[in-house]
């Protein structure tokens, strides 16, 4: 197991990891009540962190976790992501940068009004090649599993669906690298573990499952569809996988990732399609082009 990042920021100040508390009361710890957001830094600077924070403000006012005005901008979170890159030493290198917000110490349901929100932002080191394992593909792994759809589009603490979903793929034979696909009960594909799904069909059409469908709103996602004039949203079927074209996964840490197996059996040839890789290179190109990096 690698080593921790030295430092974290908890609470308005940077904290060493090895200090760093919150209470055993907290309720994220003991409910997961509480919401999250992950965003791919590159050299100090986050991709489109002011979609990522708008997602998270909207969130925590659906669930009514108390924000500071400073706690609602963008600008704010973007100079602790870069205090907290350059203390860890990841000024100069892509990094994963997380926040955590829960409604505080409170243990039991039924909490009093007035708790404090706990805010935490963790950054960690990308692999150097986490772009170029990707290069050739990976495969999706279908199950039967969902998150509750009344907070689909929430980045909830309530990732056990997740969790699930990567043991039962490594007991079937996934790999790191590859992705749980989320299947409702009704059949319709809905979006991978930690990302959401575009599948190019025989008949060429580009499509992604709807927001209409228990799936998360991806900033990715929303990128790929400013870039790729011909995507549009519809319900896809696994029938419509495995006869694909080609397929991809979009998510943050990652950007456009190629779906090359459905389990064992090759989408497409086999292979990283043409459309795939062009939509992964102009999303890189999209990066550089706003961050100037």
């Amino acid at each position: 197991m690698s080593a921790l990042p030295p430092w974290v920021w908890l609470d308005g100040r940077l904290v060493p990891t090895a200090e760093a508390r919150v209470s055993p009361y907290d309720r994220g710890l003991l409910l997961g009540d509480g919401l999250y957001e992950t965003v791919r830094v590159h050299r100090g600077r986050g991709f489109r962190a002011a979609q990522h924070v708008a997602r998270l403000v909207k969130s925590a006012d659906w669930l009514g976790l108390a924000l500071a005005p400073e706690d609602r901008a963008a600008p704010a979170w973007e100079e602790r992501f870069a205090a907290l890159c350059a203390a860890n030493g990841l000024g100069g290198a892509d990094a994963r940068v997380r926040i955590t917000l829960t409604r505080g110490t409170g243990g039991h349901v039924g909490a009093p009004e007035g708790l404090v929100t706990t805010r935490l932002v963790t950054a960690d080191a990308l692999p150097g090649d986490v772009d170029a394992r990707e290069e050739s593909g990976l495969a999706a792994w279908p199950v039967r599993l969902m998150r509750h759809p009344d907070h689909a589009e929430h980045k909830t603490l309530a990732l056990l669906p997740s969790v699930l979903a990567h043991r039962w793929m490594r007991a079937r034979g996934g790999n790191a690298l590859d992705e749980p696909l989320f299947v409702s009960p009704e059949g319709w594909l809905l979006e991978g573990a930690t990302s959401n799904l575009f599948v190019r069909r025989a008949d060429g059409a580009l499509l992604t499952p709807p927001l209409s469908r228990p799936i998360l709103p991806g900033v990715t996602r929303a990128a790929l569809l400013e870039l790729c004039a011909e995507a549009r949203e519809a319900d896809l079927t696994l029938d419509d996988l495995r006869g694909a074209q080609e397929a991809f996964f979009t998510r943050s840490t990652r950007g456009v990732s190629p779906i090359v197996r459905l389990e064992r059996a090759p989408v497409g040839d086999g292979r990283p399609g043409p459309r795939t890789l062009a939509a992964r290179a102009a999303y890189a190109a999209l990066v550089t082009r706003e961050l100037g990096v």
